[in-house]
């Protein structure tokens, strides 16, 4: 029986680094019979290397598309039952199975039923992140990123960090790890779930990053045979720039991310010498990190204990520490701010005198064409004064 490989996420736990190595080294993990297939279904904002969306694509396609998302569905498992008879291990990966398929009621058992159907397993990957650090990547990805399709306000894009907090705690969002857990588990038993925590102290193989992490769940080391990209998919800014975007995200103009505005942003942080590039900023106020992590505790306690075998009951190994006293807000956003407008003001006088010159250049061009120009006229007059002559002698000799 084949085992479908399924990696849920969670989102803002390397999910992307782990499709883009896993799609990025297809060839090699089929010779160690690990297929990360190419799925023939295309999803508007969702990369291909997602090739486990038309699990859930149902779920979030509740009008017109449901019908063909459901046919997807069926075409989707049918070919993993065929790829089944090739592979014994198949990759699937999408972070959006953490939301959906934890919301969705009876959407793992009926995922289930479906793959015995066609003779296949389930195991399933969970890459679990601190639950204060979640929260505030996931707060600074929505302010970076901006409006899609929602409006601005629903989409979260301009509410402050601690607007973000009550709406997360308020729509419940799954940060009871323990309690996913023991959901997954009711429906596969606990031997069929892959737990590991997004902490680098953590990671396994050989290199200790996620990439050796991930491999070493399929029983295989990170060797230079394989693909590593260093490209930075997500660059941090601090919390001034943050809040730069979430004013200027009030302004349609600004909504998306995918615009000149925030690849200045990131180029003038990397050029601000305020910076601290080491640790990690905290949006949390003074108190509020630990009294959030209280209210997980237990939860991460009993996962550490039930699910992974620690005496101890530690899920998470590095130090939670709240951010040194620090300048106010109001300056440091202030500093960042005259910052931004001279970095960009220069920007503009550097492509001005760049332009100037483009110009110069190009009348002196103009000038040249036109001085060209004019011999040419004058020759060709002489040419025709010549010919005129010459036909005039002629009849005259006549």
């Amino acid at each position: 029986m084949a085992v479908i490989y399924l990696h849920i996420g969670m989102s803002k736990a390397g999910s992307t680094t782990i499709q883009r190595f896993m799609w990025d080294n297809r060839e090699i993990l089929k010779q160690n019979d690990i297929c990360c297939p190419d799925l023939p279904f295309r999803y508007p904002g969702v990369s291909c290397r997602r090739n486990g969306h038309f699990l859930i694509a149902p779920s979030k396609n509740r009008k017109q598309d449901s019908e063909a998302s459901l046919s997807e569905y069926e075409k989707g498992l049918d070919e993993l039952a065929e790829l089944g008879k090739e592979y014994s291990r198949i990759f699937l990966s999408d972070e959006g199975f953490w939301s959906i398929g934890f919301q969705r009621k009876n959407f793992w058992k009926n995922l289930k039923d479906e793959l015995e159907k066609r003779n296949l397993s389930l195991k399933i990957i969970m890459y679990l992140r601190r639950q204060d650090l979640w929260i505030q990547s996931s707060w600074a990805q929505k302010i970076k990123k901006g409006f899609i399709k929602r409006k601005a306000e629903k989409s979260g894009c301009t509410v402050t960090f601690q607007e973000y907090l009550k709406r997360i705690q308020k729509k419940g969002y799954p940060l009871d790890y323990c309690s996913c857990a023991d959901q997954l588990a009711g429906v596969f038993g606990k031997d069929h779930l892959i737990i590991r925590a997004f902490e680098k102290k953590q990671f396994q193989g050989n290199d200790h990053t996620l990439q050796s992490d991930l491999l070493d769940i399929f029983g295989l080391e990170l060797t230079e045979d394989f693909a590593v990209s260093k490209d930075s998919y997500n660059q941090r800014l601090d919390e001034s720039y943050l809040e730069m975007k979430r004013i200027l995200n009030f302004v349609p103009e600004f909504w998306t991310g995918k615009n000149a505005l925030i690849k200045s942003f990131q180029l003038i942080h990397r050029q601000n010498p305020f910076f601290l590039k080491k640790g990690k900023p905290s949006f949390f106020r003074k108190g509020e990190q630990k009294a959030f992590l209280e209210l997980y505790a237990s939860s991460n306690s009993r996962l550490a204990r039930e699910y992974l075998g620690r005496e101890t009951g530690i899920l998470f190994y590095d130090d939670v520490t709240e951010s040194p006293k620090r300048e106010s807000k109001e300056k440091l956003l202030l500093r960042s701010v005259i910052l931004t407008y001279g970095c960009t003001l220069n920007s503009l006088l550097q492509g001005n005198t760049e332009l100037r010159i483009s110009i110069n250049q190009l009348s002196d061009r103009q000038k040249k064409l036109e001085n060209s120009l004019k011999k040419m006229e004058s020759s060709l007059k002489k040419l025709q004064n010549n010919s005129f002559r010459s036909r005039l002698k002629r009849k005259l000799s006549l």
